[in-house]
């Protein structure tokens, strides 16, 4: 939706249709999610003593009108998503995502379960227009 030209914040919008979630991921930098239509489920995780990735704390039911943030000071792991039977199930939802910063500046992590992280860049690549999400240094992981 939006991308400050001094890299202070971005600004995202996620259309959930049924059954789709993001990975365990991180941000490192600040972020507020807010769901204008629909339900979202959001679940926190942590990289425990043995570098395993755990969950921490309950999942959330995001519902229309709800805010969540999470930040590497409250906590910067999680995995989003609209999973049928535990969100919003058969209807689209959407969520608004502002982040403190350029999301595709950092080198961010996936934890895909006991292989560890593996590091990528932010972006919506397609055939027409630039990703000007992708402001790093580094070139995209895939």
């Amino acid at each position: 939706m939006h991308a400050d030209s001094r890299q202070r914040f971005s600004i995202v919008s996620l259309v959930w249709g049924r059954d789709p979630a993001t990975p365990v991921h991180d941000h490192l930098v600040w972020a507020l999610i807010g769901v204008p239509r629909g339900a979202e489920i959001a679940q926190r995780y942590r990289v425990a003593a043995g570098g395993e990735v755990v969950e921490a704390g309950a999942r959330k039911r995001l519902v229309a009108g709800a805010v969540d943030a999470v930040s590497p000071r409250v906590g910067d792991i999680h995995r989003a998503g609209n999973a049928a039977g535990n969100a919003f199930g058969d209807r689209t939802s959407i969520s608004i995502h502002v982040y403190g910063g350029s999301i595709g500046a950092p080198g961010r992590s996936v934890y895909p379960g006991s292989a560890g992280r593996k590091q990528f860049v932010s972006g919506c690549p397609n055939d027409v227009l630039p990703n000007i999400w992708n402001v790093s240094k580094e070139s995209p992981i895939s």
